[in-house]
């Protein structure tokens, strides 16, 4: 382009001079393309790009919600539904699900507030984000390069390439299109920050100065690209390497780096340590242990070797791709050989080029750094996945942009109207198998047969099918490929009923295997909490407790407790679970009836108050809540918490005792027509001695005969015999039936 002709983004005065980065942009337009040159860049990306994520994502809005983290991210975390003061603050100072991405658990909140449980919605949020980051990935590599092509490449294979897939139908991964927002947003302010002198620095490394002197500084631009860094690192940490990619950026543009561009480096330095402190305690917290002291010297040298590889695989052929893969040293080796090929031959490709051809150099630094994290030279997990795909890809974009950029515009557009058919294609292809968990993991356990993870959440999908032949076939071959996998045994023990088979002969086996693994122990107890075995579930609860400490572990001993009569034991691993996850309400539901036992009524109520707050469709506690209000006479606020009750079970049966006791509330209310409504549901639902003979007492109220009800009592209890004959109304009302019998012709 020209530069009368190139085109600027408003009042960011981009610099119409190209930075001599080894190509020049060619400026020959055919006239069928004049008129993009009218157009704003900005206009045009965003509406490209949002036409691409419409296009390559819109059919996936009403896709069920998956199980895989999903559930746990979204469904089971109540501190997300309520943005008050309380549960924001808890959600920024609480770990959740081994990790801390406050930002990441605010959003679902705000969609909850929007949304409420809609998946639909949910999807909408991470559409709209991953296209705000697509339009800052243009707008950051078009300041950064003065340069449409490479602009235009980054972001649309940003946008569509078949990788993204996972990042953005996948809502547990709301945290990777909320950072990239917030990251790339941060790196475009940060390319402003000295833009007062930018013109100058360029202007001087044309003519050849190999440095540009110190350029000036804007605080504005600097604060809001710090505050956005806090923001991106508050919703994933994968972003703790920016401050890297700034000083690269500094270098591409031959910045010279003065004391001041060095100490403009120091706040984005110390946010990264923060929140990498951050990420690592959040893990060591819950006790999460990798293999990676299993490991020998060559795998944990080959490890980053064989991600380097497969990731580099997976952008250049992006087909058969799966949300879950087995264990890296699964893969094929020669993945390892492209690694060391790529970091060899990129060493010295990035040495070469660090004077001649500086794009080389800055994309190979970007795709090393982001992909840093989770390369695992630490110990930690052995897995990967095309996710962390997401931000280190569109570094490698680059070169291969400028290159094409020295071309005629019209091969330049060709090219990149055939990639971007081809990413398009190949997603559309890919995100239909997203759309519930039995799609999803029967796709996987067909390209990766050696995959225990895809068995297991297929039989739990098949559980959830009531296809329970189909289930048993695919755990036991999860079984097959001989690893320790602890969601395998626990489906096993809870769903031994429906499998059929010998779920004990099972985890005996794993124990034999593997004896010192705290879920194998942990199986055992729900076995036995399944058998109704409660000091055989309580030894094995406390061995895994001794190993690891988890929250299901603590819920199930808190209840053994409960039934144990053991109130003090069972209170201390309640209050352990609420330390952790202080907005779980079967925690608090625990609590009361703990409470209860010791008779701390006042405290119990509240625990049962936070259990309606928390989840209003546990009907248990709106039940205790009824009669604690029944029991000191607040009739009507007993009834409200029924009405409450009701409501939330949205056609759902009401239980019996919960139809008994709102049949007293209506009786004290007088209301007898709709009392005995009550207790005639609740007599449905369950034979009962106590509810016949409070219907009996109705029945007296109306001046109907009692007789009928009274003897079904007896006939169900016949101790029921003596209560009746004590009691003060039935009493002489059961005598007088009684004469009548014996002078009865």
């Amino acid at each position: 382009m020209d530069d009368q002709s190139q085109p600027s983004l408003g009042s960011l005065s981009i610099n119409t001079s190209p930075v001599d980065h080894g190509s020049v942009e060619k400026t020959d337009w055919p006239h069928w393309l004049g008129w993009i040159r009218s157009v704003h860049p900005l206009f045009l990306a965003t509406l490209v790009l949002g036409i691409l994520v419409w296009v390559g994502f819109g059919h996936s809005r009403d896709y069920a919600w998956l199980k895989f983290d999903t559930e746990k991210y979204v469904l089971e975390d109540r501190a997300i539904r309520f943005l008050d003061w309380e549960h924001i603050s808890s959600i920024f100072s609480t770990y959740y699900f081994i990790n801390y991405n406050p930002l990441h658990r605010l959003s679902y909140a705000i969609d909850y507030a929007l949304w409420g449980f809609d998946p639909g919605g949910f999807r909408s949020t991470n559409f709209l984000l991953h296209w705000i980051a697509g339009v800052f990935v243009f707008l950051c590599f078009y300041k950064l390069t003065h340069q449409l092509t490479p602009a235009w490449l980054t972001s649309i294979c940003f946008i569509i390439h078949p990788t993204r897939v996972e990042n953005v139908v996948w809502l547990a991964q709301r945290k990777d299109v909320l950072s990239a927002a917030f990251g790339f947003a941060s790196i475009w302010m940060y390319l402003n920050v000295w833009r007062d002198n930018c013109l100058q620095n360029q202007s001087e490394a044309l003519q050849g100065a190999e440095e540009s002197s110190g350029p000036a500084f804007n605080s504005l631009w600097f604060i809001g690209s710090l505050f956005l860094y806090a923001c991106a690192l508050a919703s994933k940490a994968q972003w703790v390497p920016l401050c890297g990619i700034l000083i690269l950026i500094d270098l591409y543009q031959r910045r010279k780096l003065t004391w001041k561009v060095w100490m403009g480096y120091v706040p984005f330095f110390l946010l990264s340590v923060v929140f990498a402190w951050y990420a690592i305690d959040s893990q060591l917290i819950v006790g999460k242990k990798g293999a990676y002291s299993t490991l020998t010297l060559v795998d944990r040298l080959s490890k980053p070797l064989l991600g380097i590889g497969y990731y580099l695989w997976r952008i250049v052929w992006p087909v058969n791709l799966c949300p879950r893969y087995p264990e890296v040293f699964s893969f094929h080796r020669e993945l390892i050989g492209l690694g060391l090929l790529t970091v060899v031959l990129g060493g010295i490709g990035m040495v070469w080029s660090w004077r001649q051809r500086r794009e080389f150099f800055f994309g190979a630094a970007w795709f090393l750094f982001f992909l840093s994290p989770i390369l695992n030279f630490l110990p930690g997990n052995l897995v990967v996945a095309d996710r962390y795909l997401y931000v280190a890809m569109i570094g490698l974009m680059l070169p291969l942009g400028l290159k094409l950029s020295q071309y005629r515009t019209e091969i330049g557009f060709a090219v990149i109207g055939l990639v971007t058919v081809l990413q398009l294609g190949l997603t559309l292809r890919y995100v239909p198998k997203w759309q519930d968990d039995f799609t999803l993991w029967q796709y996987t356990v067909s390209l990766s047969p050696d995959n225990i993870f895809a068995f297991t959440a297929l039989g739990q999908a098949q559980i959830e099918r009531k296809e329970y032949a189909a289930a048993r076939n695919s755990l036991n071959q999860a079984i097959a490929i001989g690893r320790w996998f602890s969601p395998i045994y626990l489906t096993l023990a809870k769903e031994e009923k429906n499998l059929g088979g010998d779920a004990m002969a099972i985890l005996d086996q794993a124990r034999q295997r593997w004896p010192d693994v705290s879920e194998v122990m942990a199986a055992y107890g729900y076995y036995w909490v399944l058998h109704q075995n409660d000091l055989e579930a309580e030894k094995w609860f406390l061995q895994s407790l001794r190993q690891k400490s988890t929250i299901e572990v603590l819920k199930h001993l808190g209840t053994v407790y409960e039934r144990l009569n053991e109130p003090d034991k069972g209170l201390e691993m309640t209050f352990r679970g609420l330390q952790t996850y202080p907005f779980d309400e079967e925690f608090w539901l625990v609590l009361g009836r703990l409470l209860e036992m010791k008779g701390n009524l006042t405290q119990a109520e509240e625990a049962y108050h936070q259990v309606a707050r928390l989840a209003p469709e546990v009907t248990e506690a709106h039940y205790r809540l009824a009669h604690f209000a029944y029991q000191r006479g607040d009739i009507q606020t007993a009834e409200n918490s029924f009405q409450t009750m009701y409501l939330n079970l949205n056609g759902k049966q009401m239980p019996a005792p919960a139809l008994n006791l709102w049949a007293a509330v209506y009786r004290q209310k007088k209301q007898y027509t709709l009392a005995i409504a009550k207790l005639t549901e609740a007599l449905h639902i369950q034979e009962n001695a106590d509810y016949w003979l409070n219907l009996a007492l109705l029945q007296v109220e109306i001046g109907e005969n009692p007789q009928p009800a009274i003897e079904k009592a007896i006939t169900l209890d016949p101790s029921y015999k003596d209560k009746v004959a004590k009691h003060p109304r039935l009493g002489p009302l059961q005598a007088t039936s009684s004469q009548k019998a014996l002078i009865r012709p």
